[in-house]
């Protein structure tokens, strides 16, 4: 794979924003909004292409003019695509046409920061499912960044969580997981404050914990549902945020298992709301792991040689249901 050179992921994420903003609609008759969307490749050598919705041709995808018209042909290896919009799931479109998760796999990009999730119930959340099944490391764009593409598709996102509703409501509607669904004998208050709160401090959300904002902002996550008017919490929901989410859900929760040198080992169980466990991971590792000294800058820090915050984090972000298990190598075998 070509050597990559060093880059700024943050000024990417703007790029691609700043493309997006020249989408060209699509010319409609039925009424519905096309998503504004803008995609940006940055190359190993460091070079940088981008391409929108509609640049070439009405309708076209930006991800699809990106790859498969402007570079088409081109070795892809060690490319990062940075896409605002969540790409269209593997059957999405109409046959043989391949959807964009489907063109991204197959260019043999391996990284991809995507701005916001598409709630339109032909792509949520199965774009970036298909991508982490096929190996592609998934980022997600600062919540910053987030809340201006949202709000530059507004009437797309109003449209396309209204479709998500209508198809929820239809009989014999197909669920990508049972967790979409409500927990039976949960109530909104069964959510965690503190998990609440912690997750609201770390997305950087404006939006009061409670508020109409921010309760919102969970329906369209699919952390919440609204049944007679009410909302109430999904499987999700209740794993992310719940109390006690294994009172519920004997799945949900975290084992930790460490061996040492001395084949002693030491074991811990974390039942918190999964947004809090990353922070009880760190904890816990924090004066158990070995520590090396990093010289990246001028002044020396210690830290430690498998980082738990890392660990947390990538546990947090691909959504690992069932119980897992963290095995710390000791430091022998290091």
């Amino acid at each position: 794979m070509p050597a990559r050179t060093k880059f700024n992921s943050r000024n990417l994420m703007e790029r691609a924003i700043e493309v997006m903003r020249q989408s060209v609609p699509e010319p409609r008759t039925d009424g519905k909004v096309d998503p504004k969307v803008g995609a940006v490749l940055y190359k190993p050598d460091g070079t940088i292409e981008t391409a929108c919705r509609g640049e070439l041709r009405h309708g076209d995808h930006a991800e699809f003019t990106l790859l498969e018209r402007k570079n088409r042909g081109n070795n892809l290896d060690g490319s990062i695509l940075f896409a605002t919009l969540e790409p269209c799931a593997k059957g999405a479109r109409k046959h043989p046409k391949l959807s964009c998760a489907e063109h991204i796999f197959l260019a043999r990009i391996r990284e991809v920061w995507v701005g916001i999730q598409d709630p339109d119930p032909t792509v949520a959340r199965k774009g970036i499912g298909y991508l982490i099944r096929q190996g592609v490391t998934v980022h997600m764009f600062d919540r910053d960044l987030q809340e201006i593409i949202e709000k530059e598709n507004k009437e797309f996102l109003e449209q396309a969580t209204e479709r998500a509703a209508e198809i929820e409501e239809e009989p014999g509607k197909v669920a990508l997981s049972p967790l979409e669904n409500r927990l039976p004998t949960a109530e909104l208050g069964d959510f965690s404050d503190d998990a609440l709160k912690s997750y609201r401090q770390r997305a950087k959300i404006a939006d009061a914990v409670g508020s109409d904002a921010f309760n919102r902002r969970l329906l369209r996550q699919g952390l919440l549902k609204e049944e007679g008017g009410v909302l109430v919490p999904t499987g999700f929901g209740f794993l992310l945020f719940g109390r006690e989410p294994r009172t519920a859900m004997r799945q949900a929760g975290l084992l930790g298992l460490i061996h040492y040198p001395s084949g002693q080992p030491e074991r811990r169980e974390f039942d918190e709301p999964a947004v809090m466990i990353p922070d009880q991971v760190e904890k816990w590792l924090k004066d158990k792991l070995p520590n090396v000294f990093d010289r990246d800058q001028v002044h020396r820090q210690e830290r430690p040689l498998c980082h738990s915050r890392w660990f947390a984090r990538q546990w947090l972000t691909h959504s690992y249901i069932a119980t897992t298990v963290l095995t710390v190598l000791s430091a022998r075998s290091w």
